[in-house]
């Protein structure tokens, strides 16, 4: 059975619907990449992130900061407009973790194998 390009783009973008269901806050693309390097690199438990993070309105972006500081030992930079910027050489466990929390509205960004 041959398998056409449409058909892996049809199944792909279900998948990225599922994980935008699952994890509505966090970019999925965000999320592939880091299980993909995760795979491909399994003997590295850390991986070198760099998230945007986007506070609710009405949500103290300053005491964001200081949580994820509490949280990660990293401040994250404040560019204004509820939205702060982090780099991290953690596990797609922290970042979900930082996307638990109600007054993150999103985190995108990049991930990159730790080196």
């Amino acid at each position: 059975m041959m398998v056409s390009a449409e058909a892996i783009g049809k199944d792909y973008d279900g998948f990225v619907a599922n994980l935008r269901s699952k994890f509505p806050n966090v970019e999925p693309f965000l999320l592939i990449k880091s299980m993909m390097l995760a795979r491909k690199y399994p003997h590295e438990y850390n991986q070198s992130f760099y998230i945007d993070l986007y506070v609710r309105q009405g949500a103290d972006p300053d005491r964001k900061r200081a949580e994820i500081f509490a949280r990660t030992g990293i401040f994250a930079a404040n560019h204004g407009h509820n939205h702060l910027s982090l780099s991290l050489n953690t596990t797609l466990d922290t970042i979900l973790e930082l996307a638990s929390d109600q007054d993150i509205a999103n985190i995108e960004g990049e991930v990159f194998p730790f080196s």
